[in-house]
């Protein structure tokens, strides 16, 4: 035991009281009997206590939030650690203490006894107190998203897996079952993975590309049902590593395209001839290319009948532009400058007074990066203002730093956009206010957007409608008829589809839709 002069004991003291009075956490202190007789004021501020005077004296075991269990445990000089919801509307009502807060929160309380030196008697309990709503919360959503995406899954019309480093399954679909011709209900966790290869030399090369590159994409598998029946699936496949990069699982999904592979076998020969075909014509491009970069003259013709103005000009190291050195006739006639008055200016003479500010960084910025495009306000010899995109670039010539920038006038485009910009608000509004049910929907089914006549069909709200996928409310009996079709057109099989269908409403009666 070590004994402190009171100078020292002073100074213990100092620190103790600077970490209390500065701690995030709530923090109660009760006597040997538990009675409460001081707290900080990040308690305080988390439990909204208006005056401290109502919590003094506040019976530690009469706690009703506090089981029997921890309570005996406390009197066992046990510290204690437990989660619980606290409500300050149950405050308020049962008048405990006065509060501005309101609502639920959900807090990680400690309790730990303290007791002196060589003594058994506790001399004091000192409780932490933590808000962890925003936590919860987080866990919450993460559940949630978990069964909804194990739902996902169970309803693919794609075979799903999921398999240890050692081939033991840890989860996979229905699907995945049925394209392997094995019973759909039936569960494989914790068996081997199944062999369904044709050649083991495949298999190999598979593993080792997936070894080699981490993923697989659209990987052909020659394969073969528990029943010998030969298949061709297509593959998409991914290792998952642990936080130490360790590869510990493999996670997969195929779908069946022996039909398909037929067709594609047929076809092969033409697309050997075509890509044949292609390549001879790839040659001549790259050397007719060559051809081009050779000629100046040819060179010249491109810049001068350009539809674009062209503009080179040095930049000096102090970031500021030099007058045009060259220029073609587009740049001339889009400012109206003759050539020779032309190579008498700078960019920031073709520049509109009033948003000449705008530009001052540019020099600097495409010295830095190397290219830019950006927008400016630029005005003719005439002194008409108009907008232009500028593309620059930035090369080394002679010693010099040189920008060769293309300049085009999207004053028309920029009426365009706002014209699409209206048109999509009269899209928009057509949307909302039709007579029949309209949906955006995304590939995993999941709402995206919905209007209010559909909303008004199924009987749930505009915010419940985007917590939902359309497979939610699908009834079960048309669910596989309604992802056949999806299926389809996803693969482009085909671009539109029409189905009468069955949706399940809020109130789950049962309502006739043509989809």
């Amino acid at each position: 035991m070590i004994n402190l002069d009171e100078n020292e004991n002073r100074k213990v003291e100092n620190v103790f009281e600077a970490l209390y009075n500065d701690s995030p956490m709530g923090i109660e202190l009760f006597d040997s009997e538990g009675k409460l007789y001081d707290v900080n004021s990040s308690y305080m501020e988390l439990f909204g206590v208006v005056n401290k005077g109502d919590l003094i004296g506040f019976d530690l075991f009469s706690d009703p939030n506090l089981p029997l269990e921890y309570k005996l445990q406390l009197k066992q000089r046990k510290i204690v650690r437990y989660e619980s919801t606290f409500d300050f509307d149950l405050v308020k009502s049962h008048k405990f203490y006065e509060t501005t807060k309101s609502g639920k929160i959900f807090i990680d309380v400690l309790i730990i006894p303290l007791y002196l030196e060589n003594s058994n008697k506790v001399s004091n309990y000192l409780v932490q107190v933590q808000d962890i709503t925003e936590r919860k919360t987080v866990e919450q959503k993460l559940k949630d998203s978990k069964e909804k995406y194990r739902t996902m899954i169970n309803n693919l019309d794609i075979g799903f897996y999921r398999v240890k480093i050692d081939g033991t399954y840890v989860n996979h679909n229905p699907e995945h079952n049925r394209i392997l011709g094995i019973d759909p209900s039936k569960s494989l966790k914790g068996e081997k993975t199944v062999d369904f290869w044709q050649n083991i030399e495949d298999r190999s090369k598979y593993l080792k590309d997936l070894s080699n590159n981490g993923f697989i994409r659209d990987y052909i598998v020659h394969a073969k049902k528990i029943n010998g029946e030969k298949i061709v699936l297509q593959a998409n496949t991914h290792l998952i590593k642990d936080a130490g990069g360790q590869n510990v699982a493999v996670e997969g999904t195929f779908i069946d395209i022996t039909e398909k592979f037929k067709i594609q076998e047929e076809l092969k020969d033409s697309k050997e001839r075509l890509k044949e075909l292609n390549k001879n014509l790839e040659q001549k491009a790259i050397e007719r290319t060559a051809v081009l970069k050779d000629s100046e003259e040819e060179f010249r013709m491109l810049f001068e009948n350009a539809n674009d103005a062209i503009f080179l000009h040095d930049i000096s190291d102090e970031y500021i532009p030099g007058k045009f050195i060259k220029v073609n006739e587009k740049a001339c006639q889009l400012y109206g400058y003759n050539r020779d008055e032309m190579l008498e200016l700078t960019p920031y003479d073709l520049t509109d007074p009033n948003h000449l500010e705008d530009l001052l960084e540019i020099p600097n910025k495409l010295l830095k990066k190397g290219n830019l495009t950006f927008e400016a306000i630029d005005r003719t010899k005439k002194g008409k203002s108009f907008r232009v995109e500028a593309s620059s670039h930035i090369f080394r010539l002679n010693g010099k730093n040189m920008a060769l920038t293309i300049v085009r006038d999207v004053t028309e485009r920029k009426k365009a956009v706002e014209a699409l910009k209206e048109s999509e608000v009269r899209f928009r509004s057509t949307f909302e206010q039709a007579a029949v049910g309209i949906a955006h929907v995304a590939i995993d089914g999941t709402f995206l957007r919905v209007n209010q006549r559909l909303c008004d069909i199924v009987k749930f709200s505009h915010e419940e409608m985007l917590n939902l996928t359309f497979q939610d409310i699908t009834h079960p009996e048309d669910l596989k008829a309604d992802l056949d079709f999806v299926v389809q057109v996803l693969d482009d099989t085909i671009q539109t589809f029409s189905m009468e269908k069955r949706y399940i409403c809020k109130d789950n009666s049962v309502v006739w839709v043509n989809l």
